[in-house]
Order: C-alpha cells, then sequence, then structure tokens
C-alpha cells in the first residue's frame, strides 16, 4: 500500500513537472493576468456594464443614493433632479434603469420593519429585464438590507425583551452581537440563501471561469499527445484513464490555485472556503464534461474543434457578460453557467455537486459500453 502510493506520488510530481515544461501551458496560465488587466482596465472606463439613474427626495435617500454611488460596483449612476426625468432617460435609452427613492423612504423602510415584510419601497423603471438588472437590483437590495433588518432588530427587542430600551442601548447592543454572529440572513422567497457578495463579479469571474474549462481541454490534448508518441504504451486502459483524470486534476488543482488568487487581488473573493467549495465544484464538472467529450470524440482534431466551439458557446450562452433567457436549455451542459448562478444563490452549488455525479455515472457507462464492445 505504502508502495503504491509512494509511485502515485512519484507519478505526480513528475506529470507536475512535465506540465510547466511545456511552453503552451505557460501561456495558458499567461492570460489570467492579461485577461485581468483588460478587465479593470474596461471597468475603469466612463461606462459600467449598465446605467442606473438615481432620483432621491429625501436626506435619508440621499444617504442610501451616495452609498451606491461609491460602493465601487461596475453600475453607473446619474443624478436626475425629479423622477420625471429618471423615467423619461429610461424610455429614450439614456439609461437602462431607473431607481426612485422616495421622500417616505425612511418611513417605509420602518413600517416594513413593523409589519415584517417589505414591498414597494422602492420604484424600479426598467426598459428590459435581464442578468445585469437582477444584479443590479441585488446592489440596491444590498443598501436597503441593513437599515430594513436594523429595524426588524429594534421593533423585536421593544416588543419581547425590554419596551423602555434606549435608541442609544439598542444601536450600541446591536452592533456588538452583528461583530460577533450573522445575526441576520438574506434569503430568497423559495428558499434559496443568497451569498454575501458582490453581485456584479460575473464579467471577471465568467471568464476565469471559461479559462479554466479551457485548461482542462488543454490537459486533455497533452495526454492525447503523449498518448500518440507512446508514453503509455505499457499502461492498461485502466491505468490510462486515471492518467487522463490525472492530467486533468492537476491542471484543473493548479487554475483553482490561479482563479482563488486573481479573485483575491481583483478585491472580490468572498471567504475561503466559500472560494474553495465553488471553485472545487467547478474543477469538478470541467473534468467530467472535458472527459465525456473526450470519451465521445476520440482524436485530437475533433477535441480541438469542439474546444473552440465550446468555449465560444459558454461565453455566449452562459451569464458571463448577460443572460439570454431560459429558451436555451442546453447552457446546463456547460460547468461556468452552474458556477455562476452559483455565487448568487447555495442551490446552484448543489447542482454543481449533481452535475458531477450524473458526470461520473456517464463516464462509467461509457467505459462499460466501450469494453463489451472490445470483448464482441
Amino acid at each position: 500500500m505504502k508502495d503504491k502510493f509512494r509511485r502515485i506520488l512519484v507519478w505526480s510530481r513528475l506529470t507536475e513537472k512535465r506540465l510547466l515544461k511545456k511552453k503552451s501551458y505557460l501561456l495558458t496560465i499567461m492570460l489570467v493576468p492579461v485577461l485581468l488587466l483588460g478587465l479593470r482596465i474596461v471597468s475603469g472606463e466612463d461606462k459600467g456594464i449598465l446605467t442606473v439613474g438615481l432620483y432621491a427626495e429625501s436626506e435619508f435617500a440621499a444617504q442610501i443614493a451616495d452609498e451606491l454611488e461609491n460602493a465601487g460596483t461596475l453600475l453607473k449612476f446619474v443624478r436626475y433632479n425629479s423622477a420625471e426625468d429618471a423615467q423619461e432617460a429610461v424610455k429614450n435609452g439614456t439609461v437602462n434603469t431607473a431607481w426612485i427613492l422616495p421622500d417616505n423612504l425612511e418611513s417605509k423602510m420602518n413600517n416594513a420593519a413593523r409589519k415584517g415584510s417589505a414591498y414597494h419601497i422602492v420604484t424600479v423603471v426598467e426598459r428590459e429585464d435581464d442578468i445585469s438588472q437582477i444584479f443590479a437590483r441585488e446592489i440596491l437590495c444590498s443598501k436597503l438590507f441593513p437599515k430594513y433588518i436594523y429595524g426588524l432588530y429594534c421593533e423585536f427587542v421593544r416588543k419581547r425583551i425590554d419596551p423602555d430600551i434606549s435608541e442609544e442601548e439598542l444601536f450600541e447592543k446591536y452592533h456588538v452581537i452583528e461583530e460577533k454572529t450573522e445575526l441576520f440572513q438574506a434569503e430568497y422567497p423559495n428558499g434559496m440563501i443568497s451569498a454575501d457578495a458582490d453581485y456584479l463579479v460575473a464579467p471577471v469571474r465568467g471568464m476565469l471561469a471559461v479559462w479554466l474549462v479551457l485548461s482542462c481541454f488543454g490537459a486533455v490534448l497533452y495526454y492525447k499527445r503523449d498518448e500518440e508518441q507512446g508514453v503509455y504504451d505499457v499502461y492498461s486502459s485502466q491505468k490510462r484513464f486515471a492518467c487522463l483524470l490525472g492530467t486533468q486534476f492537476f491542471v484543473a488543482l493548479n487554475g483553482c490555485i490561479i482563479c482563488i488568487l486573481s479573485c483575491k487581488i481583483c478585491n472580490i473573493a468572498l471567504n475561503l472556503l466559500h472560494e474553495i467549495a465553488l471553485w472545487g465544484l467547478l474543477a469538478g464538472c470541467s473534468i467530467c464534461f472535458c472527459t465525456i467529450l473526450t470519451m465521445i470524440l476520440g482524436k485530437p482534431e475533433r477535441i480541438c474543434m469542439v474546444t473552440v466551439l465550446s468555449v465560444i458557446m459558454m461565453l455566449v450562452f452562459c451569464p458571463v457578460f448577460m443572460e439570454l433567457g431560459p429558451e436555451w436549455s442546453f447552457k446546463w451542459v456547460f460547468p461556468p453557467y452552474f458556477y455562476l448562478k452559483a455565487l448568487y444563490s447555495s442551490y446552484y452549488a448543489g447542482r454543481m455537486g449533481s452535475y458531477i455525479a450524473i458526470g461520473c455515472a456517464i463516464i462509467f457507462m461509457i467505459r462499460f459500453a466501450f469494453k463489451r464492445q472490445t470483448i464482441r
């Protein structure tokens, strides 16, 4: 058992060294800083991915508007002097959406806290509904949510614990509790938990997710080249398949480390465990995706053609920049689709686990079918 484990470690170290000696692999790694630099230049331009018209009628509403403008997201904000001007800007295409913060916003928030439900607090006017609009509304909610939950906290304490507690004591105790634990958690109506993240990171993360899948395709081509050169001639079919998976594993492992560091550098990283879990799930999905296509296609020339086609389709149909709509059901085949969805809903993280399980079952069935065909 120890000898077998030692041989695996030696093979792993040799595989890692051989990968780092390949110029094409190093070039693929160098694509990441170039990609991040390009996206940073684009995000620093005058226009973001969405232009939002803002109208704030009161001092409290103006405070929310200032927080939105200073949040550092990829949204571009334009202030208007009236609600009518903001709505007209949406109609003529000057802005993509308008957020009208009413003069009684603070009282609406307090009433919502007393009732325990928040509806019709801010007027949102949109030209069309797509994933960019969904992410933008999440940014708006992220600024309103702290004000709302503080009102809920005050109502709860005064009704259930101490009706005579002062506002200063409420404020002080609330922040002490918030520093130690997450007192409230945002949840969707269907029970899905919203991740604590910047919701407009899809362009950066989407490109990195597509790059990770591309890296796994590259690992497959490295394996195929070695196979043609006779590197694996002494191995059985089962060991060759293990080498195919192992090569993809090390490429995906390196890719995950690079992607997590890239997110950290760009200040869009979640907590470390969340990042490791999401990128690990994406790596597993990518390996299953590339392995199934490799087993079906076989020849490197076909794999190259499908690689290019897959990358184009992932950039178009996965919500890297926007989502084309639910009618494109085949986008569920692509791993980045689930990863980008899982950023703001843990429900899709579970779907990624199901993707891996189904992928492993398909791989097993294909191998079983090929084995029976070989015997016959």
